[in-house]
């Protein structure tokens, strides 16, 4: 990935530049000269007058001489070659074999043109072998400078030697480089308008020869943070630079930082909208650069090196950015492949730095078109932050969790009002089975934390209610003073074993058992009274009270009468018979 360039100070090869304004006729015998050496100039001017247009057309056909050797330490180069133009002057090009390669198209101020072009002999390279390792990991490098820049190669191979340890370091996550990383010196011929670039496909990195440190490690830092880590251009730029300049840093290496000036905010827009690489035009291409640098800066001022890499890991890992906040184990997997990577890393830094930062997304990050999802994210994370506070030592569900992390946000405030519910039935559970000393079972907080659904987990909780209901009601019942008939109709049951087998029941999580039993051992006291009127009748005859409260059930029997209409002698009612 390139690295947006900084200041050109000076090009390694011929440079021919249109400075200020447009080439005018020079004699034909013009010849600039130097001395002994330098660089010899031959042009040949011609005019084609053009009345009908009212414009004259110049040409001037130039060739460059270089008597100048190569130093033994470096290379010869001239920073420009000008000609003079007459006021007035409004289009110019460069042509080379009869085909334009430089045009300005229509100048409204001939005077603040320039152009330049720039060449380098591919192949004409020296290698040097680096076998490194990092972190413990083999790091086999090829530093590749041109044969007559070796300088470039030594100050490469010292910068990449001790650079790259460092940025693993800071990173903290393993090298992974494809095989043998090429590290190689290029011109602005291969590079554009860029000081570096990485591409991942091939391996290679390309480095401008007049770079500085920050740049070569902008680019070794893209061996972790490219396409792969994330697909937004801007997040991969920003911590490449950021580790870049972090890693230079450490090992005593200088350069220079993208600076977000006053004249670069003229092109300010939302980094989301940065487009690809060769297909923005320059001015917004300087802003982005230094937009994501500085947003990189203004992040990790909340945060530090050790929480930022365990928001790399956790990306690297694919774990859901909503974990559950209780209980141990390896963190939970699973991330939507629909998510973009900025909406990614904004969950990731909330949830593993403790720290909130939207304000920073909707000032640098976000289009106008996703404020509203920056919106409804605000208020679902409120609602699920008090869910989570209500919940206590209870997980939230792993679909609410993903729901959230995938920005599902309808779904997610539908799941978190379950959760609301169901907690709120926790709650009245607890209150109600502490009224009967009973403990309730574990199935809620199973149904709630597990897969089967909040709907699930809700209707655990109505049932629970439900059965404590019905033991609370048995309980009252049975708790009332026994009348004598009700004693009667008791003869023989025990509604206080079967509330107790409810009570057993319940705390078991067998719901049915326990709704039978406490409906059992109500209905049981309900229906004694009746129960034992009813038995009284049936014995025919009376009741004698004893002491004690032992009622006993005596049989009386009516007179015999003789035959003559006198009653009978009454028998002893404790008389055999």
């Amino acid at each position: 990935m390139p690295r947006s360039p900084r200041r050109i100070a000076a090009l390694a090869a011929a440079i021919l530049a249109l400075l200020a304004c447009a080439p005018i006729a020079l004699p034909a015998d013009h010849l600039a000269r130097a001395a002994d050496r330098g660089l010899v100039v031959i042009a040949d001017t011609s005019y084609l007058a053009l009345p009908e247009e009212r414009r004259v057309h110049v040409t001037i056909d130039a060739v460059a001489t270089s008597y100048t050797p190569n130093p033994i330490d470096g290379l010869a180069y001239y920073p420009a070659v000008e000609f003079a133009a007459q006021r007035g002057a409004t289009a110019f090009s460069a042509s080379a074999g009869g085909q334009v390669v430089l045009g300005s198209g229509e100048i409204a101020d001939p005077f603040s043109f320039f152009a330049y072009l720039s060449a380098d002999r591919p192949g004409a390279f020296s290698d040097t072998m680096l076998n490194l390792e990092v972190d413990g990991e083999p790091a086999p490098i090829r530093v590749r400078a041109w044969q007559d820049d070796p300088d470039w190669g030594t100050a490469m191979s010292t910068l990449l030697t001790d650079g790259l340890p460092a940025l693993q370091e800071l990173i903290g996550l393993p090298y992974e480089a494809p095989g043998m990383l090429i590290v190689e010196e290029a011109a602005a011929s291969r590079l554009g308008e860029y000081a570096g670039i990485y591409n991942r496909l091939t391996g290679i990195i390309r480095v401008r020869y007049d770079a500085d440190a920050f740049v070569g490690l902008h680019e070794a830092a893209h061996l972790w943070f490219n396409n792969d880590l994330f697909r937004d251009r801007w997040i991969g730029e920003a911590w490449a630079e950021f580790y870049g300049v972090q890693a230079a840093k450490a090992i005593g290496a200088t350069g220079e930082e993208f600076d977000l000036t006053d004249e670069m905010l003229v092109n300010q827009m939302a980094l989301n909208d940065w487009g690809g690489i060769g297909g923005v035009e320059i001015g917004v291409e300087a802003y982005a650069y230094a937009a994501s640098y500085h947003l990189a800066l203004l992040i990790f001022a909340r945060t530090d090196v050790a929480e930022l890499q365990s928001v790399w890991r956790g990306v690297t890992d694919g774990e859901m950015a909503y974990q559950p906040v209780n209980g141990g184990g390896p963190p939970r997997t699973g991330v939507d492949v629909s998510l973009d990577g900025w909406q990614q890393l904004l969950d990731m830094l909330d949830e593993r730095t403790g720290s909130q930062f939207d304000d920073l997304w909707l000032e640098w990050v976000v289009s106008d078109r996703q404020r509203s999802a920056m919106d409804d994210r605000a208020v679902a994370r409120d609602h699920y932050a008090d869910v989570v506070l209500q919940a206590g030592d209870w997980n939230l569900p792993t679909n609410l969790r993903h729901a959230m992390g995938s920005w599902q946000f309808d779904l997610a405030e539908l799941n978190l009002g379950l959760a609301d519910e169901v907690l709120s039935a926790r709650d009245e559970i607890a209150s109600d089975a502490a009224d009967l000393a009973l403990t309730p079972p574990a199935a809620l907080q199973e149904a709630f934390e597990g897969d089967g659904g909040l709907s699930a987990a809700k209707e655990e909780g109505n049932e629970e209610l439900q059965v404590l209901a019905g033991i609370a009601a048995a309980t009252d019942r049975l708790d009332d003073e026994v009348s004598l008939f009700e004693t009667i109709g008791l003869l023989g049951a025990d509604p206080d074993a079967t509330l107790d087998s409810a009570r057993t029941a319940f705390e078991a999580d067998q719901l049915d058992a326990a709704r039978q039993a406490a409906a059992e051992a109500l209905a049981a006291r309900q229906g004694a009274g009746s129960a034992g009127q009813t038995r009284a009748a049936i014995g025919g005859g009376g009741l004698v009270v004893l002491s004690g409260g032992i009622v006993v059930v005596t049989r009386i029997r009516r007179r015999r009468r003789s035959a003559t209409g006198s009653p009978a002698a009454e028998e002893p009612s404790d008389a055999p018979r």
